[in-house]
């Protein structure tokens, strides 16, 4: 690895001064000696390193180790003067990187943000000593309570006409949330690691994960999952279409001075085994849908009325799984009432009695509806969602049909099973 080092001058304004000690550029920070280790971040697509986040580490009796309590301070000097030690060296290591094909993700303690004139001239100053490229460099926002929004969103503005990316720690935990989002319009966001451990334990929410990235990507953002140390982990994340990693599975952080040791993460095997699940759950899906699914299109066939659905339904509400049955109109509006089945009856939650009449309800923005609507005579197989008539999970299966010629769609509630994921479309033979 070619270094270029290029020793920073002390900057008065902060108090941040770097020099070498053992053969490694350092900081001293509240007498505290601090050095610069950076984890590689991948991107899935490509398969290999986009950027690398600096981390903070200091020698320790056995090796080296996180700084414990140096990012605990209260006095507001002490925060800025220990960010702006951590920025002088982190830029000075990646700018012996020499790696300008690479993004670097610094981390800025809101506390310190808002003190944004002294702290944003010296991040500006620091990068054009460097010859850094402020595009290059994406400012992870830390997730921490903040008092002074308005000077946060003063410094957010600020580093974004700089030319850097912005990104939000930790989405998912604490006070990371989708407010954040929408006021500061990041260019990435991380996800906490809590999440990914969640998801590995519940399919509920591992279900549910995909759905937070989508709506991530909606906001403008890419997606960041961090903390991955199993393949499990990855393809939950691979999964759920984000589209970065960071994570030991993938490479520990590492000084520059000494190799960067990249696990052979085996980037076709994980895709073979996602593809694999995939098929997976839509062969499950099939195996407890199927019949059922045969049944409900035969009874859907050749209506004569929209109550004739309801009658042909019978054999169906015996089935253990089945919720209930209802008929939308043309509109997304409910004809008639639920014919629920005894085991809705008996395990509906009781508390939602006021949702239960639907009667004259409109079901418009149902995505069963609507995915019926545009493809009539084609079966579709909802997500798991919540019921509000009884606050179960179910899912639905719609299909619309031409009867007398207007349109209507026929709907039958199932009830959820673990292992039934995902949405699947089916051809009138399924």
């Amino acid at each position: 690895m070619s270094l270029r080092v290029v020793p920073l001058q002390s900057m008065d304004a902060t108090g941040s001064r770097t020099y070498y000690s053992g053969g490694r550029l350092c900081a001293r920070p509240l007498q505290r000696e601090i050095f610069s280790a950076f984890q590689p971040i991948f991107s899935i697509a490509h398969q290999r390193v986009v950027g690398c986040e600096g981390l903070v580490r200091e020698q320790g009796p056995n090796g080296p180790r996180f700084p414990q309590g140096l990012f605990d301070t209260a006095r507001i000097e002490h925060r800025v003067q220990v960010d702006a030690a951590c920025v002088a060296l982190h830029v000075a290591n990646f700018h012996a990187l020499d790696a300008e094909h690479l993004w670097l993700f610094l981390n800025l303690d809101p506390v310190a943000l808002c003190q944004y004139p002294l702290l944003e001239d010296f991040v500006g100053a620091t990068l054009r000593r460097h010859g850094v490229a402020p595009g290059s460099v994406v400012i992870e926002i830390l997730e921490q309570p903040i008092e002074d929004f308005r000077a946060v969103e003063h410094a957010v503005n600020h580093y974004r006409a700089l030319g850097c990316m912005i990104a939000i720690d930790d989405f998912g935990a604490g006070h990371s949330n989708l407010q954040r989002i929408w006021d500061l319009r990041p260019d990435m966001v991380k996800l906490d690691r809590g999440m990914l451990l969640a998801a590995t334990r519940d399919k509920r929410i591992r279900r549910s994960l995909p759905s937070i990235v989508t709506l991530l990507h909606e906001t403008g953002c890419l997606v960041v999952a961090e903390g991955i140390e199993t393949e499990d982990q990855a393809l939950i994340a691979m999964d759920a279409n984000v589209d970065l990693v960071q994570g030991f599975l993938f490479a520990r952080p590492a000084e520059i001075t000494a190799p960067m040791t990249m696990r052979q993460v085996q980037w076709e095997n994980l895709r073979a085994r996602l593809q694999q699940d995939v098929l997976s759950q839509t062969v499950s899906a099939r195996r407890h849908l199927g019949p059922l699914a045969a049944q409900f299109l035969a009874a859907t066939r050749e209506l004569a009325s929209p109550t004739d659905f309801i009658s042909r339904a019978a054999g169906l509400l015996g089935h253990p799984r089945v919720w209930r049955c209802f008929v939308l109109d043309e509109h997304g509006t409910q004809v008639g009432r639920n014919v629920n089945t005894t085991a809705a009856r008996e395990t509906g939650d009781a508390k939602l009695r006021p949702m239960a009449q639907a009667k004259g309800a409109s079901w418009h923005h149902r995505p069963y509806f609507r995915r019926a609507v545009e493809a009539p005579g084609e079966l579709y197989i909802s997500h798991p969602y919540l019921s509000v008539s009884d606050a179960m999970m179910c899912i639905t299966l719609s299909i619309a049909r031409v009867i007398d010629g207007r349109l209507y769609v026929a709907c039958l509630d199932v009830a959820d099973h673990d292992d039934v994921h995902g949405e699947t479309a089916a051809r009138r033979g399924m």
